[in-house]
């Protein structure tokens, strides 16, 4: 169509608008019904699909045989999708390995506890502090505290000072878990003086920051990691993880739609001109 009903505005930037949120480049255009339609179904669709994948099944990874091809499909949702693309492009590999410890780590600490002796099996939950130091041979040590906790049995709640707690295994920095798992070893005071101190294992997590979890690369490579990020995805939700990928890619779609919609704006019926008066009959 030469001529449009409707005031686009400047076409370019409401496609670049649509693209960076669906239904924002009609919005910018007055386009309010339309817009609002583009926002609540695209995005609902996208973070249908995520939660779905438990928010696993929007990544990147660009590398000679790991690449996810899916992603170019996802990536047109806009900014819901561009973390994956920073993630991938950002974060240090050291992040991405695990027993990696270069940065204190303060936090809120939820878990379980086994002990060696006295058949303590309970629920753990107290305030972790672990701050890298050097150890043998200059490598980091993986020991700190975990303080201010509580013990809960089926019986009784302890309070208990851990001024010994070594990390065996530490999951990476950045994952696409909002929990970063441990598990350990220590060594606790009770506040029971009939127990005293004990020994036991640990195995718990605290809780990553949105920035190291969401769009975080799904390693697949057994030598990094056993299992995989990947096998632990496709274990933990089954078939919801292909049903996630599904419905994120399928937003990418609608929202090319759109970002077209916002350029070109509404297709139009083409207008015929009036009919022509027939002559009228000659008299015979």
């Amino acid at each position: 169509m030469s001529t449009t009903k409707i005031n686009l505005k400047n076409p370019y930037f409401a496609a670049f608008l649509a693209y960076l949120v669906p239904g924002l480049g009609h919005f910018y255009q007055g386009r309010i019904f339309k817009g609002t339609l583009y926002f609540v179904c695209i995005l609902g669709t996208f973070f249908f699909g995520m939660h779905l994948g438990d928010g696993k099944v929007v990544y990147a990874d660009w590398r000679e045989g790991k690449r996810t091809w899916v992603y170019i499909g996802q990536f047109p949702v806009g900014l819901p999708a561009l973390p994956a693309l920073a993630q991938s492009k950002l974060r240090s590999n050291q992040a991405l390995l695990p027993n990696k410890f270069e940065s204190p780590l303060v936090g809120g600490f939820r878990g379980r506890f086994e002990s060696d002796a006295h058949g303590i099996q309970a629920d753990i939950v107290g305030q972790i502090d672990l701050q890298p130091a050097a150890g043998d041979f200059g490598q980091r040590s993986l020991k700190g505290n975990l303080v201010a906790g509580l013990l809960t049995t089926n019986a009784e709640s302890l309070r208990f000072d851990a001024d010994d707690f070594e990390i065996q295994e530490l999951d990476p920095q950045v994952a696409p878990d909002s929990r970063r798992w441990m598990t350990g070893r220590m060594s606790a005071v009770l506040d029971n003086p009939k127990t005293g101190r004990v020994n036991g294992r640990v195995s718990g997590y605290v809780l990553r920051s949105v920035f190291d979890s969401y769009g975080a690369p799904l390693l697949d490579e057994s030598e990094i990691r056993r299992p995989t990020d990947l096998d632990r995805a496709h274990d933990q939700l089954g078939g919801r993880f292909e049903l996630g990928v599904v419905f994120t890619f399928i937003a990418g779609l609608l929202n090319v739609l759109a970002i077209y919609d916002a350029f070109q704006g509404p297709a139009y019926e083409d207008q015929e001109p009036p009919d022509t008066p027939r002559p009228a009959a000659q008299a015979t």
